[in-house]
């Protein structure tokens, strides 16, 4: 799936980030949506990604990364206590303003331990603002179970009202 390079990359690109706190000079993000059906909750992720030693992501920031022209991964972040959820949004061949479709993973930790993730489908992104500097726009998707737990049947989430203003971190 070409979805999976860009998403592994914005994982480990996160992999060695904390939260920013105290600093005004670096750029904030947000990444929201609804989800409903198997989950019903709102995913929220807001702040600023700053590069560190830490080996562990347990922070709240949204944030594009394009790596290769026309691509972007957008990733949000969001921990609270033992819970950390993600959110990876692929976009490809994004030159302007417009509407593309997109891939993804959503990956939600439950009580118990029970990490849930869905790989998104029949995706779509209306971007609105794009330059050098940040990415803005709406989408939703579809998420369809793909791992976990063996016990748990297979499963959708619908991803709504989704709003994205990000910067953009270039590497």
């Amino acid at each position: 799936m070409h979805h999976r390079s860009c998403i592994l990359a914005l994982l480990a690109f996160t992999a060695g980030c904390d939260r920013a706190t105290g600093n005004e000079d670096l750029p904030l993000g947000a990444l929201s949506v609804g989800l409903s059906g198997s989950v019903n909750e709102l995913f929220h992720a807001e702040g600023a990604v700053l590069q560190n030693s830490s080996n562990v992501a347990t922070f709240a920031a949204a944030f594009a990364s394009a790596r290769v022209s026309g691509a972007y991964a957008i990733g949000g972040f969001h921990a609270s206590g033992t819970k950390q959820d993600a959110l990876t949004i692929d976009l490809r061949g994004v030159s302007a303003p417009g509407d593309y479709p997109i891939g993804g993973l959503l990956t939600l930790h439950e009580s118990g331990g029970v990490v849930r993730n869905f790989a998104l489908e029949q995706g779509t992104a209306r971007i609105t603002v794009l330059n050098e500097a940040r990415l803005t726009g709406e989408f939703s998707a579809i998420g369809i179970t793909y791992a976990g737990p063996l016990e748990l049947p297979p499963d959708t989430v619908v991803l709504t009202s989704g709003t994205v203003d990000v910067p953009i971190v270039r590497q």
